[in-house]
């Protein structure tokens, strides 16, 4: 047992000073945005590299006795330092390209008290996150130049908001359940063999909601940062995926990790129309339904969600914002200043929308000058 233990322990010992090596060579390289990253993945690097020369130093007290704890320390050092490999892709592939991209998040995690001390870094995959320390943006290579789509990385953002909540938040998303229940009760008050199978239903959607009510509230996040810009790169990204971002058959529906995305648009649209952007709800509702008539889709949630959970679900995000704090809850976030020398990008990702809606053929030249001055721009 002690041979293998030394071989595992001295093969990590080598990979661990290759990805230092690596390490260290791409930070020298890398734009400023990506030092706090770089710092951390180096940082690791160097407690893992620890663990396992104790492992080895404890080997050699050739003691039998100690060796089922070294193989529970070897094992748990080779588990982080696989973890700490993927975490540190971002900075191997890292480049100049992604200052942008990472101004805009720097931003935003500094923006709020609770995430402006947390590293992070983008990577390339479909918008996603990991809510985790140190925290990883994911966005498409594609849209990675582009101003249009990042107001998405707002969402992302609001499942940070909710991790770094999640007591807080599942108390409120467990209160709207119960509503969303007691909505559903009448319903089921049956006086025959099918009421069994009924409430077994309703059961399945009240449990739907718990996850549900997390993508919402992230959407709502995007919406508080973001504003018309958000709005304007959500439905533009999803409205041409296909048939089930406006139709998720019943079955299907049980087992949906989010909202269908049609539902989505017709909640941000209730919430445009609460801060009085009536004329933006209208015109999204409007661009949606007809691409749903083109393909001949019909909406229907399947009681999955009816007008009668419009009321709490609108009560439980606002709750939920309030619990969270981004920024531009309490303000106009276009009038909130820069922060530690990274400037407030959502005014440009709004005028980013305006220009390219109004003059398509000029967008181009505006938005490249448009990405120069926010990699300038340090108010």
């Amino acid at each position: 047992m002690e041979s293998i233990l030394r071989q595992n322990n001295l093969s990590l010992l080598r990979d661990i000073d290759r990805l230092r090596h690596l390490l260290q060579e791409r930070s020298r390289l890398l734009p400023q945005e990506w030092q706090s990253y770089c710092k951390w993945t180096q940082d690791k690097c160097e407690a893992i590299h620890r663990k396992v020369n104790q492992n080895l130093r404890d080997l050699d007290y050739g003691q039998p006795n100690l060796l089922p704890d070294i193989l529970s320390q070897t094992q748990a050092v080779t588990r982080t330092f696989f973890q700490l490999a993927r975490q540190a892709s971002p900075v191997l592939r890292g480049s100049d390209i992604d200052r942008a991209a990472l101004r805009v998040l720097l931003w935003t995690h500094m923006s709020h008290s609770r995430t402006k001390d947390i590293p992070m870094a983008v990577s390339n995959e479909d918008f996603s996150i990991w809510p985790v320390i140190p925290t990883m943006y994911l966005l498409p290579c594609t849209v990675q130049h582009s101003l249009l789509y990042m107001p998405l990385f707002f969402h992302e953002f609001g499942h940070l908001l909710y991790a770094l909540h999640h007591m807080e938040m599942d108390e409120l998303v467990k209160s709207l359940q119960e509503k969303i229940a007691e909505i559903l009760t009448p319903m089921s008050h049956l006086d025959d063999s099918m009421a069994a199978d009924v409430a077994q239903e309703q059961q399945i959607v009240v449990e739907r909601w718990y996850e549900w009510t997390q993508e919402l509230f992230c959407d709502a996040v995007g919406l508080t940062i973001g504003g018309s810009s958000f709005v304007r790169a959500f439905s533009m990204y999803l409205r041409m995926r296909g048939r089930d971002h406006f139709f998720v058959p019943k079955q299907d529906l049980e087992l949906q990790s989010h909202p269908v995305t049609w539902l989505r648009i017709r909640i941000l649209a209730a919430c445009l129309r609460a801060m009085s952007l009536k004329e933006m709800a209208d015109e999204i509702e409007r661009q949606w339904e007809q691409i749903a008539g083109t393909m001949k889709v019909k909406e229907d949630y399947f009681g999955f969600y009816s007008e009668d959970f419009l009321e709490p679900v609108q009560a439980t995000l606002s709750d939920m914002l309030t619990e969270a704090g981004p920024v531009g809850l309490d303000s106009p976030v276009s009038t909130t200043p820069g922060v530690n020398g990274y400037s407030n990008p959502v005014p440009v990702l709004m005028e980013a929308w305006d220009y390219f809606l109004t003059s398509p053929a000029d967008y181009e030249e505006w938005e490249k000058k448009a990405l120069s001055d926010i990699l300038l721009n340090t108010n």
